[in-house]
């Protein structure tokens, strides 16, 4: 498949996990409502202290656990996509995490989109790819649910 294509099923998917991201991370600030109206002086305190550590670590466990355990998160799977390292392995939650870490690095930081463009331009991968040896795949054909469904419906519609 195209490059392109599968860059762009990328930037898809990483959409669709933010927003999964974005929901968990409301969960979690309903969940520390409590303490910003109890310290009501002083919230930006609360924000540097606790809130912003929740910010930043939600997204690398959240991807990071569902790209160890199976190899992809829900906005990949959603794509047809799935992470393998250089030897088409499923990664170790480890390195799934590593992974993960540096892109949230890499998103937060100013500098890290510019380093972002300038790998895909030189590369054709992502910078935590590079470094981690990983890649991303687009899984092609039809899943078992859907080639079931098509034998039965055509088998029905004869």
């Amino acid at each position: 498949m195209n490059n392109g294509i599968i860059l762009g099923l990328r930037i898809l998917a990483f959409m669709i996990d933010i927003g999964i991201g974005a929901g968990i991370i409301a969960l979690s600030f309903m969940g520390l409502e409590f303490i910003t109206e109890s310290i009501n002086n002083n919230i930006m305190g609360v924000f540097t202290l606790i809130l912003f550590p929740i910010i930043l670590t939600t997204p690398i466990i959240y991807m990071g656990l569902a790209t160890g355990v199976f190899g992809k998160t829900l906005g990949k799977w959603i794509c047809r996509l799935e992470v393998v390292d250089d030897n088409n392995n499923k990664l170790s939650i480890w390195k799934s995490l590593g992974r993960e870490a540096i892109k949230v690095f890499m998103v937060v930081s100013n500098i890290g989109l510019i380093v972002y463009i300038i790998q895909v331009a030189i590369n054709g991968k992502l910078f935590h790819d590079h470094i981690c040896h990983t890649d991303v795949n687009f899984i092609g054909g039809l899943t078992d649910t859907q080639k079931h469904w098509r034998k039965y419906h055509n088998k029905n519609n004869v």
